[in-house]
C-alpha cells in the first residue's frame, strides 16, 4: 500500500482520535511509514486540541492554550514518538531529526510570535513546505535557536520531503495528502495573513 492509503486506513480505524497502541500496531505493520504515521497522529491530535480550545479572535488565540492541553499533547507526543522509533522508520539509513518534535503547543505559539509569523507560515515551516534555500539566513539562525538546534540541522530538516497536512476538519471519506511541491519563502510570506508592514519586515530583515 502507498502512504496515502495507509494513512487513510489509519484515520478510519482510529475513528475519533489516534492512540499509541493503534499507532504502534500500524508502525509494526508498515515500518516503512512509521515516522509519517507518527507525525500524522501528532498533527491530528494538535489540530483537534486547537480547534477545541481556540477562541474566536486571533489575539486571544495567540495568548496560548490551556497548560493542561499543552502538557497532555506533550506527553502523548512522547508516546507516539517512541512507537515510531520502535517501528524503525529511517530516511537514507538515518533517522531524520525533526526539531519541532516534543514542542508543546504554547511553545510553538511563542516561537511563532517571536519570529513575527502567522499560524500558516509556522505550519509551512513545520511541514517543510518552504524551499530552504529561499529563507533568509538570519531567520534560519533565529528559528534554529528557538527550536534548540543548529542552523545546519534546521536547513537539513526543511530540505526533506513535504509533510502531511492533518486538518481537524478532515473527514474519513477524504484522502489525506502530501504536498507535491514547495514554495519560496517570499511566496509563503505574501500569501500569509500578516499585514503589509510585517510581511516587509520578514522579507527585508
Amino acid at each position: 500500500m502507498d502512504l496515502n492509503s495507509v494513512l487513510l486506513e489509519f484515520r478510519v480505524e482510529a475513528a475519533g482520535a489516534p492512540n499509541p497502541a493503534m499507532l504502534d500496531a500500524y508502525c509494526r505493520k508498515y515500518p516503512q511509514y512509521a515516522r509519517e504515521l507518527a507525525g500524522y497522529a501528532v498533527q491530528w491530535l494538535i489540530g483537534d486540541a486547537l480547534a477545541a480550545t481556540a477562541p474566536a479572535n486571533e489575539d486571544a488565540y495567540s495568548a496560548g492554550s490551556s497548560p493542561l492541553v499543552s502538557r497532555a499533547i506533550s506527553r502523548f507526543h512522547d508516546r507516539l514518538q517512541t512507537s515510531a522509533e520502535q517501528g524503525g522508520s529511517r530516511i537514507g539509513g538515518n533517522a531524520m531529526r525533526n526539531p519541532f518534535e516534543g514542542l508543546a503547543v504554547a511553545r510553538k505559539r511563542h516561537i511563532r510570535d517571536e519570529l513575527g509569523l502567522d499560524q500558516g507560515l509556522f505550519a509551512k515551516f513545520q511541514n517543510r513546505l518552504i524551499e530552504a534555500a529561499t529563507v533568509r539566513r538570519q531567520l534560519v539562525e533565529r528559528f534554529a535557536g528557538l527550536v534548540d538546534t543548529t542552523p545546519e540541522v534546521f536547513i537539513a530538516y526543511l530540505q526533506g520531503m513535504p509533510g502531511m497536512h492533518a486538518a481537524p476538519e478532515f473527514k474519513a471519506h477524504q484522502k489525506p495528502s502530501v504536498s507535491a511541491g514547495k514554495e519560496s519563502f517570499e511566496e509563503a510570506v505574501r500569501k500569509s495573513t500578516l499585514d503589509e508592514k510585517k510581511k516587509q519586515a520578514l522579507l527585508k530583515g
